[in-house]
């Protein structure tokens, strides 16, 4: 019988003891990969000191709380830590993020003899694993998941870098047909590039009673509510001020409806003073982050999930929800307009309050065929998932 496939898989986007949610659908994935071969994950870290002084800090001082080596869910994770000097840093990031993997570069191959890097997230990861297979003398697999392609791709100081690590690459892999286009557009070689979407944990997204979703919430069983979930970022990549602003147009006729925010970030005081200014405290609730086990039951309490991203790759939440049997409002951008069709949800520009408006109000009273919305997303699971991931990490490997 042959020797399972090694892999090392290198991202800063994985759950870590001070951040349990960061990066759970690489986790799922790995969970998935681990059927098909051998995989241990480095997860590198910007190094910060471990001093009371600095917990003012609140977000780089939890840096200094993730140990080198830590488990998540039995999966074992190394987290080496590298210089990071923020802003000034930005430009040679993927440099000292390599300078953190290689002082470990030979500890781990006494390890564990990985056959392939796989990183996920183009920059400063990818660049780094690229720099790290080149020393080490491994075939490497790039995986685009959003931002990394749409966006740092022509960011000036990143582009070169990306590029010649895509190039480098045996293999690369997108989460969307947009993001493919991009890396095409750029002059990647087409066979190179697969196209593999997220999955979703059926076992934990299902349809669910939305009345006793809500009494376990202790949410208020009347009026219709619409749920929005995600990190509240400094870029605001994620349009939730459209959504406050269509709030304001679409709570002038629906008097009991209310907008749960799950999620947490720089921008979340910014957002409350957007909504204390607009008079909508009794319409939105900020509810903080949830753990990812809690989710389900904030999608089943819902009647409507709203992402009105401005740009995406394939957003697991929007996949998750749709699992949940509840219809999706969502911006045109990424792969959503892939996953939303007539059936189970709507479409709007990115950017338009006024159409995100009209939309909900339509969504919000239409009646919805739940076993058809869970349906949409049958075959998307994160088996499915790595599957794909492992024929292209073996492709890799036989390039060689």
């Amino acid at each position: 019988m042959p020797l399972p496939l090694k892999v090392l898989f290198i991202s800063q986007i994985f759950p870590t003891p001070v951040n349990p949610t960061k990066g759970v659908f690489s986790h799922q994935l790995v969970h998935g990969l681990m059927n098909y071969c051998d995989v241990r994950v480095v997860c590198p870290q910007p190094w910060f000191p471990k001093l009371p002084r600095w917990k003012f800090l609140e977000r780089w001082y939890g840096y200094s709380l993730i140990p080198t080596e830590y488990d998540i869910d039995n999966i074992p994770v190394l987290s080496p830590k590298y210089p990071f000097i923020p802003k000034w840093g930005d430009r040679y990031h993927s440099f000292l993020l390599f300078l953190g993997l290689v002082r470990y570069a030979y500890v781990l191959r006494r390890r564990f003899r990985f056959d392939v890097i796989n990183a996920h997230w183009l920059y400063p990861d990818g660049v780094a694993a690229a720099r790290l297979a080149r020393f080490m003398g491994v075939p490497l697999v790039l995986s685009g998941l959003g931002c990394d392609v749409n966006m740092f791709l022509f960011e000036k100081h990143k582009r070169g870098p990306i590029l010649r690590a895509l190039k480098q690459a045996s293999r690369a892999t997108v989460v969307s047909e947009e993001l493919k286009t991009h890396l095409l557009g750029v002059g990647i070689d087409h066979d190179g590039v697969t196209v593999i979407r997220n999955g979703v944990n059926k076992q934990l997204f299902f349809p669910r009673d939305q009345t006793e979703s809500k009494t376990i919430l202790g949410l208020p069983q009347n009026g219709p509510c619409v749920l929005f979930v995600g990190r509240l970022a400094e870029e605001e990549e994620k349009g939730l001020r459209y959504l406050i602003e269509a709030f304001q147009e679409l709570v002038g006729g629906k008097k009991q409806l209310t907008l749960y925010v799950v999620g947490g970030g720089p921008m979340l005081p910014t957002y409350h003073e957007l909504v204390r200014h607009q008079g909508l405290q009794e319409h939105i609730q900020f509810v903080g982050p949830k753990p990812h086990q809690d989710i389900p039951l904030w999608l089943g309490a819902c009647d409507v999930f709203c992402l009105p991203s401005l740009r995406e790759g394939c957003p697991n939440v929007v996949l998750e929800a749709l699992s949940c049997g509840r219809p999706v409002v969502a911006s045109k951008v990424g792969d959503i307009p892939n996953l939303i069709g007539k059936a189970n949800g709507m479409l709007v520009e990115p950017g338009n309050s006024h159409h995100l408006c009209k939309a909900l109000d339509i969504a919000l009273t239409r009646k919805w065929d739940q076993v058809e919305i869970c349906g949409s997303v049958g075959t998307l699971t994160w088996d499915t998932a790595a599957s794909q991931y492992y024929s292209v990490l073996l492709g890799a490997c036989s390039d060689v």
